[in-house]
């Protein structure tokens, strides 16, 4: 029978490049044991080929060197979340201040432009949180504007009806996950994504429950959400002010919270800016461009 071979890299970010000679000591000494494996340290990653099975066992060595030297504090300020093959950097001044506040409030509403990070690095933390045991469960909801949260009218289970306005938040758990083990934490109920208006009469003990596109929601909404809280819970809001799909009559949910929440102890508000926009450049004119229009209307 064939012996299966295959081929596997993981990125070494420049901020850990001081660190690669170490690692790489590291590895050597692994590949004179395991005689099933072959590993190149390059400029910026390191590759192996072997089978599954050594490779498996060596990646998770790895990723526990990088996330060791990951815990020692940057010089640049910087943070970093590991996720199986995937390091994320937190890459601005204010993306640190938003993980810092979630990882030291119990609730956090945050707002900002688009691309800032605020659903991306709201659920690594989540995930974080799940893996360490800090929380049971990872809850990511999100108003269902375009429907007007009446998903009856829409063909087909659940799921198929919500799929449409929930795939952003699957994308972003299998960019961190991978498809398989986010199926199994789904089958486990340990992740669960649903509509806001399926979150009536529930309560959330020792869960991360992230309420996305906040700004879609109406005030009465926003308080249902809020006082899903439950002991040993984090709750994350965010939303961009500036892209509601409501009536012009009716006041968002996000702006209505951060004008009467203020000064409640345990609830911290973060507002990101276009210079935390990690995107494209052109991403950053973009708003700035919407910004100038906005300002000359009012």
């Amino acid at each position: 029978m064939e012996r299966t071979i295959i081929n596997t890299e993981i990125i070494i970010p420049k901020e850990l490049q001081a660190y690669k000679e170490n690692i790489a000591k590291k590895l050597k000494e692994i590949e004179v044991i395991e005689e099933n494996i072959e590993i190149k340290i390059l400029e910026n990653r390191i590759t192996m080929n072997g089978s599954p099975e050594v490779i498996k066992r060596v990646e998770q060595y790895l990723l526990d060197q990088i996330n060791s030297f990951s815990k020692k504090e940057p010089t640049d300020g910087s943070k970093f979340l590991i996720f199986d093959k995937k390091i994320v950097k937190v890459l601005t001044p204010g993306q640190k201040k938003y993980v810092e506040a979630i990882e030291k409030n119990e609730i956090v509403i945050a707002k900002g432009p688009a691309g800032t990070g605020k659903s991306f690095l709201a659920i690594a933390m989540g995930i974080y949180f799940l893996r360490n045991n800090i929380v049971k469960k990872l809850v990511l909801t999100r108003p269902v504007v375009e429907a007007g949260e009446k998903l009856g009218f829409l063909p087909g289970d659940i799921q198929q009806k919500v799929d449409p306005y929930v795939r952003p938040l699957y994308d972003f758990l299998e960019e961190l996950l991978g498809p398989e083990r986010l199926l199994k934490n789904i089958e486990r109920n340990m992740i669960e994504i649903v509509p806001l208006a399926y979150m009536r009469g529930r309560t959330f003990k020792d869960s991360f429950v992230l309420l996305d596109e906040a700004q879609n929601t109406t005030p009465m909404q926003m308080k249902m959400f809020l006082t899903r809280f439950g002991f040993g819970s984090k709750m994350v809001v965010t939303g961009d002010v500036t892209q509601t799909d409501l009536d012009a009559n009716k006041m968002s949910g996000l702006t209505h919270a951060w004008e009467i929440l203020q000064g409640i102890k345990g609830i911290t508000f973060v507002e990101l800016t276009e210079e935390d926009v990690v995107r494209h450049d052109i991403v950053k004119e973009i708003i700035k461009a919407y910004e100038k229009w906005e300002k000359k209307i009012k």
